[in-house]
């Protein structure tokens, strides 16, 4: 529970959930799960998601303007970001689909 704590604070801060209505309304998505992208939930909850630093800001480093490994490194951020680059009722209808089949979901 404590991490759960942690996890929607965070989330809270950064707008994405606010709280419910009523005595037991837990959370509720600020936005529609269609204007939501995965990659900026865990950005918000991971920081960044470069590799290294480097690949952030050329400030990071005080070689990044000789280093050729740095583009590698930006281009591996970027395909992480793209491949997370889904809607959260992308994921919802995902999960619909994959267990739509009879069998049953345990939420926590």
């Amino acid at each position: 529970m404590k991490y759960l704590d942690h996890i929607v604070t965070i989330l809270k801060t950064r707008g994405f959930v606010k709280n419910g209505a009523g005595g037991h309304g837990g959370y509720v998505l600020v936005l529609p799960a269609e204007e939501l992208f995965v990659n900026e939930i865990v950005e918000a909850l991971e920081g960044s998601l470069s590799p290294s630093g480097c690949a952030d800001s050329e400030k990071n480093c005080k070689r990044s303007g000789r280093c050729v490994t740095r583009r590698l490194w930006q281009r591996v951020k970027e395909g992480i970001r793209e491949a997370l680059s889904v809607r959260l009722s992308e994921l919802v209808e995902s999960e619909k689909e994959i267990f739509s089949h009879g069998e049953r979901v345990h939420y926590i």
